[in-house]
């Protein structure tokens, strides 16, 4: 019985102490790449002619900054071949265009140079369903504590779409994004 006892305390001494090590991980550091941060959006009730694209590179791993990009033209071509430029806020990699006209259903061209290197992207600007409701339910998720949100809204029948979401708390300086497909709508 003794000997059990001392197995027993044997392992479990073992169990809670632990080595730590530190590891250092080498990473390999690529060249940066270009990253456009652009959602051409038109929220209900306003004109839609305020609009943002933000350019930055990507980093390091354990980078704290991100870095910028000024310098460069940006502009949206739309299908008659009307262009809304956008113009950089000095130093900030934010350009801005205060006079861009969105219409439904209507396809757009960005276009970003930078550095003698041309991107472009195309999209349409579809139209989304209205909410209908909203309810709040301060006791979700798995621990009971979360706070969940349900959307209620009438999914347009036999197109294929998606929706999106974005979240802001009080607590937070960045937003919280949520994409939803109407797969099961």
């Amino acid at each position: 019985m003794k000997k059990i006892y001392l197995v027993s305390l044997l392992l479990v001494s073992l169990f809670f102490t632990s080595c730590e090590k530190v590891v250092d991980v080498d990473l390999n550091t690529a060249p940066p790449k270009l990253v456009i941060e652009a959602s051409i959006n038109w929220k209900k009730g306003t004109s839609g002619n305020e609009q943002k694209i933000k350019l930055t590179t990507t980093s390091d791993y354990f980078s704290t900054t991100i870095p910028k990009v000024s310098g460069a033209t940006v502009f949206i071509t739309n299908s008659e071949d009307i262009v809304f430029n956008f113009i950089e806020r000095p130093d900030t990699g934010e350009y801005f265009c205060t006079n861009f006209a969105p219409i439904l259903n209507e396809i757009y061209t960005l276009t970003v140079i930078q550095q003698r290197r041309t991107y472009t992207a195309q999209e349409t600007l579809l139209p989304v369903a209205p909410i209908e409701n909203i309810v709040q339910n301060n006791e979700g998720g798995f621990t009971g504590k979360d706070i969940e949100i349900k959307t209620f809204y009438n999914d347009p029948a036999n197109a294929t779409n998606y929706y999106l979401y974005k979240y802001k708390y009080s607590s937070q300086v960045k937003f919280d994004y949520y994409v939803d497909e109407d797969t099961y709508l």
